[in-house]
C-alpha cells in the first residue's frame, strides 16, 4: 500500500482518542506551506493574502499573519473576520454584488474593495469618499481566457458573471469610468500551476496592457497551487516581476488552497458495514454531502488511511464477513500494526506495497462482498465503499481497497481536508458538524470547537 507523505504529527493512540467526526489541522504542515509562500514574497516583493473562502479557521490567523500580508474576503462577514482575527494586516474584499449596508460596514476597516462591474462602482463611488481611512478601489476583469477543466469552477466560461469583459471595459474607459480606480483584479485559475498563470498574464497584457501603467496594483487572484510539490516557482516569480518591472505595479496573490494544502484531515468512525452490490459499504459518522461537499461537486475521491482498532470486533460482527474468524483475527492484528498513514488505494487502481505493485482484481460473489483471496502480490486487499449516514442516496465518498476488513469502531482519516471543508459544512438531516482540532508542534492537542444540537437549531 502507498504511504501518505503528510500525516498527522501525533501518535495513533492520540488520534484514536480525538472526537469523531473531527477536522484535524496540523500546525506543522500548515507552517511548511506558509514558509513556501513567504519565500515567494521574499524573492519578488509581492504581497500574498489568505483567501478565506477556502480556509477560515481563525485560531490559526496569528500564525498565518506572521507569514502573509493579510486576508481577502468574498463578502462582509469574511472581511470582518479577517479584521478581527488578523489585526494590523491588509483586508481586501470582492463580491459580484454589494449592498449599501455592506459597503458602509466595509468602509470602517477594509483596505481594498474590488467591484465586479462599472455599475456597482458608480453606485458606491460617492459613498466611498466618506471612508474614515484610505480605501483603494479596483475592478475585476474577465480576460476571457481560462484553462480550468471543471465548468462549475471556471470563472471565465462563456456565461460567466464574474468580471468585466474587454469590450465592456473599453466602453467604460471611454466614458471616463476609470476615474478613481487604482487597481485591476483577475481570477482565472483553479488548482493550477504557474504555466496557466503565465498564459493568462500574456492575455491580460495583450488586452488590458494599455491601462496597466495607470494603475497602482494588480491582483492575480487565487487558484495558484504554489505549495504543491511540482509547482514551478520560477515561472510564478517571473510573472510577478514582469508586472512589477513593466508596469510599476504592486502585485497581490490571494491563494486559498495553497495556504492549507495537505495540512488537514477529517477523522471518521465506521458505524456499520452493509452489503451494497459489488462490495460492502462502510457507513461512517461523516458525510460527503454535509462535511466535504467538494467530493460531490468536483467530483473527486480523497485519499484515506485507516486506523484499525487493536480490539477485535465481536464474534457477531465477524460472522457475516468470514468463514474463518481466526484468519480474520490475524489480519486485523497485522493491520493494527501498519505504519500511520498507510493509504487505502482507490478501488480498481494499481496498488503498491512492499511485496508487489500489481492491479488487484476483486471477483464478485465473495463472502459478504469481501474480495477473499484477491491479492496484490501476497497482500490480500478488501474493497469497501465509504458512505455517509444521511438519506441522500448519493452520499458516497468513494470506493477503496483496504489491507484488512473494516468493522464498526475502526477509524478512517481523509487527507487534505483543511480546505473548502469547514467553510462549507452544513447540517442537512440534522447531521452534527465535525469538531475542529489543532495539532501543535509541541505535541499539544487542542479541541478548538465542539458543535451541538444548539448549532443545528439556532440556524433554523
Amino acid at each position: 500500500m502507498l504511504k501518505e507523505k503528510n500525516i498527522p504529527s501525533v501518535s495513533p493512540a492520540e488520534l484514536q482518542c480525538l472526537p469523531s467526526p473531527a477536522f484535524i489541522i496540523d500546525e506543522q504542515l500548515l507552517t511548511a506551506n506558509l514558509k513556501k509562500l513567504h519565500l515567494v514574497k521574499e524573492k519578488t516583493g509581492c504581497k500574498i493574502l489568505l483567501a478565506q473562502k477556502a480556509f477560515a479557521t481563525f485560531s490559526t490567523y496569528p500564525l498565518i499573519g506572521q507569514y502573509l500580508d493579510g486576508t481577502t474576503a468574498s463578502g462582509l462577514y469574511e472581511a470582518r473576520l479577517g479584521h478581527e482575527e488578523m489585526p494590523g494586516r491588509e483586508i481586501h474584499c470582492f463580491s459580484p454584488g454589494f449592498t449599501k449596508y455592506e459597503i458602509g460596514q466595509l468602509l470602517d476597516f477594509t483596505d481594498h474593495i474590488v467591484f465586479n462591474s462599472f455599475s456597482q462602482w458608480l453606485t458606491f463611488r460617492d459613498q466611498i469618499k466618506f471612508a474614515t481611512h484610505p480605501v483603494s478601489c479596483g475592478l475585476r476583469i474577465n480576460p476571457e481566457y481560462s484553462e480550468v477543466a471543471t465548468a462549475l469552477y471556471d470563472p471565465c466560461s462563456s456565461s460567466s458573471r464574474l468580471g468585466i469583459r474587454l469590450n465592456d471595459f473599453l466602453d467604460g474607459a471611454a466614458k471616463g469610468l476609470l476615474e478613481g480606480i487604482e487597481g485591476l483584479h483577475f481570477h482565472c485559475l483553479c488548482e493550477q500551476g504557474s504555466d496557466a498563470l503565465l498564459h493568462t498574464w500574456e492575455v491580460v497584457k495583450r488586452n488590458f496592457g494599455s491601462f496597466l501603467p495607470k494603475m497602482k496594483w494588480i491582483n492575480m487572484g487565487g487558484g495558484h497551487h504554489i505549495t504543491k510539490d511540482d509547482y514551478d516557482l520560477d515561472t510564478l516569480c517571473s510573472v510577478i516581476k514582469d508586472a512589477q518591472n513593466s508596469f510599476g505595479l504592486t502585485v497581490y496573490l490571494e491563494p486559498g488552497e495553497a495556504v492549507a494544502l495537505n495540512a488537514g484531515f477529517l477523522k471518521a468512525t465506521v458505524l456499520d458495514v452493509v452489503p451494497s452490490g459489488d462490495m460492502p459499504c462502510a457507513i461512517l459518522d461523516t458525510s460527503a454531502a454535509c462535511h466535504m461537499p467538494d467530493v460531490l461537486e468536483m467530483p473527486y475521491q480523497p485519499r484515506v488511511f485507516p486506523l484499525y482498532s487493536s480490539v477485535m470486533p465481536s464474534a457477531a460482527s465477524l460472522l457475516p464477513c468470514t468463514d474463518n474468524p481466526r484468519e480474520m483475527s490475524e489480519k486485523r492484528l497485522a493491520a493494527a500494526k501498519l505504519p500511520l498513514g498507510t493509504l487505502a488505494s482507490p478501488f480498481g487502481n494499481e496498488v503498491e506495497n512492499a511485496n508487489a505493485g500489481s492491479t488487484a482484481d476483486f471477483p464478485a460473489g465473495s463472502a459478504a462482498g469481501f474480495a477473499a483471496g484477491s491479492t496484490a502480490g501476497s497482500a490480500s486487499l478488501y474493497p469497501y465503499r465509504l458512505a455517509g449516514p444521511t438519506c441522500l442516496a448519493g452520499d458516497v465518498i468513494g470506493s477503496y481497497n483496504f489491507p484488512a476488513p473494516l468493522f464498526p469502531g475502526d477509524q478512517v482519516f481523509f487527507c487534505d481536508m483543511a480546505i473548502y471543508s469547514m467553510v462549507k459544512t452544513n447540517t442537512f438531516n440534522g447531521m452534527p458538524l465535525p469538531a475542529i482540532v489543532l495539532l501543535q508542534p509541541d505535541g499539544k492537542v487542542t479541541v478548538l470547537r465542539r458543535f451541538s444540537y444548539a448549532d443545528f437549531r439556532n440556524r433554523l
